[in-house]
């Protein structure tokens, strides 16, 4: 599991996030249990543009929006596909 992943202001921009999320999914591939996994789930505020990129560039794609944390979504939001 890799939950929140929190990047401090002055090293935004360096691939921090985008780095941890590549080796998460590399290891997960490198697990016995991938073969059978259908799905795999992650979060980021809708707002996080840069990250929403990453994840459309490594094959994620937006199949709910959650707002129990950050209120309701903007129509833009609702959008995405």
């Amino acid at each position: 599991m890799q939950d929140d992943t929190l990047v401090d202001r002055s090293c935004r921009g360096a691939g921090v996030a985008r780095t941890l999320k590549v080796v998460n999914l590399e290891h997960l591939q490198s697990l016995p249990q991938a073969s059978a996994t259908q799905w795999v789930q992650t979060y980021c505020a809708g707002t996080n543009t840069a990250i929403l990129a990453r994840k459309a560039a490594l094959g994620f794609r937006c199949v709910h929006v959650m707002t129990a944390l950050e209120g309701l979504p903007e129509a833009a939001a609702l959008r995405r596909t």
